[in-house]
């Protein structure tokens, strides 16, 4: 809740200031943003490139909800769990298949049912013959 008011309160210093938030402001709430979402990062270097990528995060997040707020957009924007990551790292984790975070007993081929032994089928299939195709409707 209180990361909540922060953000809140920090729409006006958005518009009011062009954009502008204070350092110290920031990393309060990245401190309380890793603490909610439980992050250890494993270097000084890690810390500060992920606290990098929050910030650009959060600004771009406040000038949308400014924006929402003169009407220009119809919605909001909020920090979530992924508010150290970009967005081609977000992208890579959650916009692409990797077999390792799949079960290869649904994604390897094996649910299609195997293929019957001793029937043939036809190179081709006439459906209207068999009924399954309609006439074309003609709308009057």
């Amino acid at each position: 809740m209180k990361f909540a008011i922060f953000l809140l309160s920090f729409i006006g210093v958005v518009s009011a200031s062009s954009g502008l938030i204070e350092l110290e402001d920031v990393k309060t709430m990245h401190a309380e943003w890793m603490s909610k979402h439980s992050r250890k990062y494993s270097s000084v270097e890690e810390e500060g490139h992920r606290f990098d990528i929050f910030a650009k995060n959060l600004q771009k997040i406040l000038e949308h909800n400014v924006n929402f707020s003169m009407g220009k957009t119809s919605f909001t924007m909020a920090m979530n769990a992924h508010g150290d990551l970009s967005f081609e790292e977000w992208k890579a984790s959650k916009l692409s298949f990797t077999p390792s975070t799949h079960s290869k007993k649904h994604f390897g081929g094996v649910h299609f049912a195997p293929m019957i032994r001793g029937i043939e089928a036809d190179d081709t299939v006439d459906w209207r013959a068999k009924g399954a195709v309609t006439p074309v409707k003609v709308c009057q």
